[in-house]
């Protein structure tokens, strides 16, 4: 069986933005589309994490 591995939050939107932002070229884009992604996965992450 597969265990799903915790990874903190603050490095899932630090890799996000840093991967979209050497993509994009735009580090504003990079910035806002980071936090909607991670807004949305703090949202239907489980609270009592």
């Amino acid at each position: 069986m597969r265990q799903a591995t915790a990874i903190p939050v603050i490095l899932l939107a630090f890799v996000a933005a840093a991967l979209l932002r050497v993509c994009l070229g735009s580090g504003t884009v990079a910035t806002v589309t980071a936090a909607a992604v991670v807004a949305r996965t703090v949202e239907a992450g489980d609270p009592r994490q």
